[in-house]
């Protein structure tokens, strides 16, 4: 299963990551290995995903901020690689920010993403006023706690 999370609103992205490392660490009780600029190469990435583990039979991999860093040559080999994925692993790209919807990599990558036809996970763009707002109450009410009107005027201006 391949999972590309992206876009402006960061917060909300990076928890979602956070809430799927969590559950899958949580529920599948498998390896979560993470990749970033420093100590990604396609050979360790390659191995991860044919490798099975010792313990565990499941597997995480998450690939941060890397997008942008592949070299042109490596695109088409990475994406050979991401068919290969068995049903054991997920792999996570995760990225802060917009990706460019017309690079043909970056379609690949939704391809791969999709279930049914679908995107399965949205980019996470920045909320309307009226969906931040919601956000907020929503939080505070899964927190147990309540925010007045002017607490929540203030939060959504800064």
């Amino acid at each position: 299963m391949v999972i590309v999370l992206f876009g402006k609103d960061s917060f909300r992205s990076h928890e979602f990551l956070t809430r799927l490392t969590h559950d899958f660490s949580t529920q599948k009780q498998g390896d979560i290995i993470v990749f970033d600029e420093e100590n990604f190469n396609l050979h360790g990435f390659h191995h991860h995903i044919l490798s099975q583990g010792l313990f565990a039979k499941e597997k995480m991999l998450i690939l941060k901020y890397l997008t942008s860093t592949f070299s042109l040559k490596d695109k088409p080999t990475l994406l050979k690689m991401l068919s290969l994925v068995p049903t054991t692993t997920t792999v996570i790209f995760y990225e802060q920010d917009t990706l460019d919807k017309k690079d043909t990599f970056f379609k690949s990558l939704i391809e791969l993403s999709k279930r049914a036809g679908k995107q399965h996970y949205p980019e996470f763009t920045p909320q309307s006023e009226r969906e931040l707002s919601h956000w907020i109450q929503s939080e505070c009410k899964r927190a147990g706690k309540e925010i007045d009107q002017e607490a929540l005027s203030y939060l959504m201006a800064s």
